[in-house]
């Protein structure tokens, strides 16, 4: 499927940007995106290609062996996650966690805030696996399709929105599902963060868009959405440790990343502009 930008909705302002692999990316001038010229997988390419494996073509480390012999690295990044919200007062009464995973967040909300969290993800075994250890409430489907009339404080979308086909009709679906005072919470790779290699990271071919603060304030800006702050942070944290690391020398790079807003990951809080 051809692509174009999900900023300004063309290709127009576009021109070649880089080859990786077999995968062709594009720049918008206009808007300074960089994203996959064409795409054609489905949900179960991207289930297959992320399972543990030591030729895995997608690193994936929220899984349940990992989380439970790395519980205090997870366990740190979930309370500065916690710590932000509650820097901004901002309301934590319900939420939504689209693409919920096993549920390690949802739980630990659910034990540090008495917080029941509802979840959606497209996994089976992983909803399954929130269902069976954590009780949780979680259901498998997709965002795309998923319905309700409830509102919630709350939306948590880590690591999803470079995913999907069309970001603004997701970030407008997620609006019409907030409270008065609701909020968004998001993660995505930072396509400015430090990378070695440079490709390492660009999780081609499920990532369609390649976020930097800019550019995804101006995505933000399109479905009046205001930004309340953002951060950035280290992706593949736990496979370092899994790889006998991290040396010292990525140590002070994840430091200096984040001291410059220059972190491989970006988190970002939003609400909705106020009319």
């Amino acid at each position: 499927m051809k692509n174009n930008c999900c900023i300004c909705n063309s290709s127009e302002s576009s021109r070649f940007y880089r080859q990786v692999d077999e995968h062709r990316l594009m720049l918008c001038q206009k808007c300074n995106l960089v994203y996959l010229d064409e795409f054609d997988f489905d949900v179960e390419d991207f289930i297959k290609d992320s399972e543990q494996s030591a030729d895995a073509k997608v690193e994936f480390w929220s899984v349940p062996n990992l989380y439970d012999k790395h519980q205090k690295v997870f366990d740190h990044f979930f309370q500065q996650r916690l710590e932000r919200i509650q820097k901004y007062n901002l309301p934590l009464n319900s939420a939504l966690d689209i693409g919920i995973g096993y549920g390690f967040w949802a739980n630990y909300l659910r034990e540090h805030c008495q917080l029941e969290v509802e979840g959606i993800d497209i996994e089976s075994t992983a909803i399954d696996y929130c269902q069976s250890k954590y009780e949780l409430e979680a259901r498998l489907q997709s965002y795309e399709s998923f319905e309700t009339d409830k509102k919630y404080d709350a939306l948590f979308m880590f690591d999803v929105l470079e995913h999907f086909a069309n970001p603004q009709a997701m970030l407008e679906k997620a609006k019409s599902m907030l409270t008065k005072n609701g909020f968004i919470y998001i993660q995505v790779p930072n396509v400015l963060g430090f990378k070695i290699p440079y490709g390492h990271g660009l999780g081609l071919p499920y990532h369609l868009w390649q976020f930097d603060h800019k550019n995804i304030q101006k995505l933000f800006k399109e479905v009046n959405l205001e930004v309340i702050q953002y951060w950035t942070g280290n992706q593949g944290i736990i496979g370092h440790y899994e790889r006998g690391g991290p040396s010292l020398l990525t140590q002070a790079m994840w430091k200096v990343g984040n001291f410059f807003k220059r972190g491989n990951r970006l988190q970002v809080i939003v609400k909705p502009i106020s009319k």
